[in-house]
């Protein structure tokens, strides 16, 4: 979706490093993942409105939808821009489901809050979740180190965007709340079952 924050991902067999922004984990929601029939990688997202209405996704897919956390991280992988420049972090979306979540919320309640939590993740096999199945909380980052966290980029017409990486993406914003009509839309039209 144009607009919308990388999620994190982790390579099988490698190991990532990331920095937790939010405060506490607090916005949740169902959500459907679907093949995108162009290029046949599931990266297509959406969230399920069963609970309110009659979900079109629901019925045309038949995978069932799933209950996610999302969380504001800084991911630690440097990685190559358009002009060649290695860039040294970039702030993703965590979106956690609900197997993991329990990780998560015991180190919330053991910290106080997961800002500034510096976590490792390691990815085994394929089958095994995309943020990584082995995570490890190694320490927290000082908050002035935490507020050094600002870059921009320029987009592709040269203009100039900050990039806050030390504050959290506004959720809400984010993941406005589909109609049937839209998500009948994104069914009928790009993904497939």
């Amino acid at each position: 979706n144009a607009g919308m924050p990388y999620r994190f991902f982790c390579p099988v067999g490698e190991t990532r490093q990331f920095i937790i922004v939010d405060e506490e984990m607090d916005f949740f929601r169902y959500e459907h993942c679907m093949k995108d029939s162009r290029t046949g990688k599931w990266t297509v997202f959406c969230e399920c409105i069963n609970e309110k209405a009659n979900c079109p996704v629901c019925k045309a897919v038949d995978r069932p939808s799933y209950y996610a956390m999302y969380l504001t991280i800084i991911d630690l992988t440097p990685y190559e821009n358009r002009d060649g420049d290695e860039v040294p972090w970039s702030k993703k979306l965590l979106v956690v489901k609900s197997a993991q979540q329990k990780k998560f919320m015991r180190m919330q309640e053991k910290e106080g809050s997961l800002r500034g939590a510096l976590v490792e993740v390691t990815r085994d096999g394929d089958k095994d979740a995309s943020i990584g199945n082995d995570i490890t909380f190694v320490e927290f980052v000082p908050e002035e180190e935490l507020l050094e966290y600002e870059s921009e980029y320029t987009d592709q017409k040269g203009k100039v965007h900050p990039v806050i990486g030390h504050e959290a993406f506004d959720y809400d914003e984010l993941f406005p709340e589909p109609t049937e009509k839209q998500l009948r839309a994104i069914v009928g039209g790009k993904a497939e079952a």
